[in-house]
């Protein structure tokens, strides 16, 4: 019927709304979102092993599509880090549709495993 149709397309219209609105979000706007929230290491371990060790390396050693991780990570600030997980940089993807909470998680894994005062 013509109610069914009128129907999808509001719903359809509807998530197309929603979902530009979710890509309009600025990194700045991102960041701080990520930067206030408690990342778990535990969790950033999850997301690191199913998504970055392929370029990495487990142990982040990095390879030749990527950098080591710990030569990376300790001379880069907290702002930095979560920009570079957004947007890209060189031949590493953007990592922007990941959700804040899943970023937070990361970033801590990241500082923790690779930072300044890693082991």
């Amino acid at each position: 019927s013509t109610q069914r149709v009128d129907n999808l397309r509001q719903v359809m219209l509807s998530e197309v709304r929603h979902f530009e609105s979710v890509d309009q979000r600025t990194t700045e706007s991102r960041r701080g979102e990520i930067l206030n929230q408690d990342g778990l290491e535990a969790e950033g371990a999850l997301v690191f092993a199913n998504h970055c060790t392929s370029c990495h390396g487990g142990d982040g050693e990095g390879s030749l599509s990527a950098p080591a991780l710990k030569e990376r990570v300790p001379n880069m600030t907290d702002s930095q880090l979560i920009d570079t997980l957004l947007t890209g940089k060189g031949d590493m993807p953007a990592w922007s549709h990941f959700s804040d909470l899943e970023l937070a998680h990361l970033r801590q894994f990241l500082i923790q495993r690779f930072g300044p005062t890693a082991p």
